[in-house]
């Protein structure tokens, strides 16, 4: 993949979000890739969010040209080791361990291949509005995986 991130420009930026981390799970697929490569490109121009608060997760010895292109903008590139083989979208969840004692208000897990083009609004920090969710298309992993999950974890 070749990236040509030099020729994009956008209009100012819509909206500060310090103390918010952005955080996507890539996994070994090219498709993939080109996806985060437009994830990416919508957080940092379209909305300039620091680098810094940016984390791209990849399976550990993954490498590829887009990875390094986010690590030398700055972006947190972290390696994580799967989940759980048999279920690659269950790497979602080693996202968690990140930002478990991190300095971040709000951490927004999403899919890289979702592409945030409009205004970035969040509730006040300490509002009763503190955990959020938007159903896709089906749920991955499994509903009673998740419950599972909740269950250990006395949520």
């Amino acid at each position: 993949m070749q990236v040509v991130s030099e020729s994009l420009t956008f209009s100012t930026p819509r909206t500060t979000v310090d103390g918010v981390a952005f955080s996507c799970v890539m996994d070994d697929d090219p498709a993939i890739a080109a996806q985060c490569y437009i994830w990416l490109n919508c957080l940092l121009r379209l909305h300039a969010v620091p680098a810094s608060n940016v984390f791209v997760h990849a399976p550990t010895g993954y490498e590829s040209v887009l990875l390094r292109w986010a690590g030398g903008l700055g972006v947190n590139v972290v390696p994580i080791a799967p989940f759980d083989p048999r279920s690659p979208h269950c790497n979602k969840i080693c996202q968690l361990d990140t930002f478990e004692h991190g300095p971040f208000e709000r951490v927004i897990l999403m899919d890289c291949d979702t592409a945030w083009v409009g205004p970035m609004e969040f509730p006040p920090v300490g509002s009763n509005s503190t955990m959020f969710a938007e159903v896709v298309d089906r749920p991955n992993p499994p509903e009673e995986s998740i419950a599972k999950l909740f269950q250990a974890a006395r949520l």
